[in-house]
């Protein structure tokens, strides 16, 4: 499960490394591919009701979660309801972890109010800025990463701003995240805004078992399952404990 994109496209240099057995099944954040519409109406239990339907339509015993930015959020929000169901998490710098907030998390969710009030054709550009450490080179815009901003006349009817709102909105105990005992992967860019370094670290005091990773290169906008697919991959099946398995097939496996 990605952030804002469609997860076939954002995983295609991951999903061919998994070994046989393992079976790629891709779900989307609903709200942020335009999948379903957005207003006032908009909740992030229906992104995790749509998630919920998906497992359900698997019928299998091991399921493994893996999510980037806002899908990441959207794993952490399901697990929280039934810990039982899902055997490992792997976590990308999720976009909202609904534990207490560091104060470097304070900070960052506090500019993120600021560009959230900013006018719609000013927004995209001031949160990518913020996903990053000063002075990274930011990718060129492309018409996905402008969809929920174009046609908009409001600040607060953006996607980014439903979206986040709703996610920030939704209620998660701490002590239903605790509730889980799988392994736990989390994966950080070494270029990203540090907010993520101190989430991490917060996941990991809730969730003993996590496992840290840091990329030293990446960042929110290049995170690894592109760029450095191969070692996610290897991370991913030793935290889950499913490196026994025979060595990647390399072919494409069905979504």
């Amino acid at each position: 499960m990605p952030g804002a994109s469609d997860s076939k496209r954002s995983f295609r240099d991951l999903t061919p490394l998994w070994p046989a057995g393992v079976e790629a099944v891709f779900h989307n954040v609903a709200g942020l591919t335009g999948e379903v519409g957005l207003s006032a109406s908009y909740r992030w239990q229906s992104e995790v009701d749509l998630l919920a339907a998906d497992l359900m339509r698997l019928g299998e015993d091991q399921i493994y979660l893996l999510g980037i930015s806002a899908g990441a959020s959207l794993a952490l929000a399901y697990v929280a309801i039934d810990p039982g169901r899902i055997a490992g998490l792997g976590l990308i710098e999720p976009a909202w972890s609904y534990l207490p907030l560091t104060t470097i998390e304070q900070h960052y969710y506090a500019d993120l109010n600021v560009v959230l009030e900013l006018q719609p054709n000013e927004q995209r550009d001031a949160f990518v800025r913020l996903l990053v450490q000063p002075g990274i080179e930011l990718p060129p815009v492309t018409s996905t990463a402008q969809r929920g901003y174009q046609g908009v006349q409001r600040p607060e009817d953006t996607a980014l701003a439903i979206v986040t709102r709703a996610m920030q909105g939704h209620c998660v105990e701490s002590a239903d995240l605790r509730a889980f005992r799988g392994p736990v992967y989390v994966g950080v860019g070494g270029r990203s805004n540090p907010m993520w370094r101190a989430q991490a670290a917060q996941i990991k005091a809730a969730l003993p078992q996590t496992i840290v990773d840091v990329y030293p290169d990446r960042h929110h906008l290049d995170l690894p399952h592109h760029a450095e697919a191969e070692r996610l991959c290897r991370a991913l099946l030793d935290a889950w404990n499913l490196l026994p398995l025979e060595s990647p097939s390399h072919r494409r496996l069905p979504g």
